[in-house]
């Protein structure tokens, strides 16, 4: 079997990177070691589609985090996945909790992360009656959201084989052979698969597969 690309895991990333590739005249393998997409750590994912104010703003993580926000609601339009914008709060007890709601706030602004709010009182129960009582302060980032992460990474993966992606499950990676300093294949436990491109979305076994390569 030859690829062009192959995908090594079928949770959220590699499922989205297929789906991406997928526009292009590409032959793309994505296997994954479990019987289906989103069996691994995707599953448990909290399904937060955070607002931007907390990852630090100069690191690609914070700047990702910001430019990605906004896809999502065409992104789940056309993937038919419900996604909602409820916005997200996160609360403080005293001033000391306070000082890190600002400190988040600043990371978020300097980040371009807009309509951020430090709220208190009775606004706090209007957004939120379920809050401890003792809750005194709260971050308000209108933008954050939700969605179902087993059911986003399933209709990415569907979009992909309807693109054209060949989606190999219970088809677990065991060794990356490097010739001449070029990956050449992966080798599974399913067979050989000839590729000059794998593009490792493991997850928690990452390390694992990197280590087969040499990294």
């Amino acid at each position: 079997m030859k690829a062009d690309i192959v995908i090594v895991g079928g949770g959220v990333i590699g499922t989205s990177i297929a789906r991406e590739l997928s526009r292009y005249s590409l032959n793309i393998i994505l296997i994954e070691k479990e019987d289906d997409v989103a069996m691994g750590t995707s599953k448990g994912n909290s399904g937060i589609i955070h607002a931007g104010y907390n990852a630090d703003f100069k690191t690609l993580k914070g700047q990702l985090n910001i430019k990605s926000n906004p896809l999502f609601d065409k992104l789940c339009q056309d993937l038919k996945v419900r996604f909602k914008r409820i916005g997200s709060l996160v609360v403080g007890f005293s001033e000391k909790d306070l000082g890190k709601l600002r400190k988040l706030k600043k990371n978020g602004e300097e980040n371009s992360l807009k309509n951020l709010e430090i709220i208190a009182g009775n606004k706090l129960f209007e957004l939120e009656p379920n809050l401890n009582p003792q809750t005194k302060y709260a971050l308000y980032a209108p933008s954050a959201g939700i969605i179902s992460p087993y059911k986003f990474t399933i209709a990415l993966a569907d979009n992909a084989v309807i693109n054209g992606v060949k989606v190999l499950l219970e088809t677990e990676a065991k060794d990356i052979r490097i010739k001449e300093s070029q990956v050449c294949s992966v080798v599974t436990n399913r067979g050989l698969i000839e590729t000059r491109v794998i593009i490792n979305a493991a997850g928690l076994y990452a390390d694992q597969i990197a280590k087969t390569a040499g990294d």
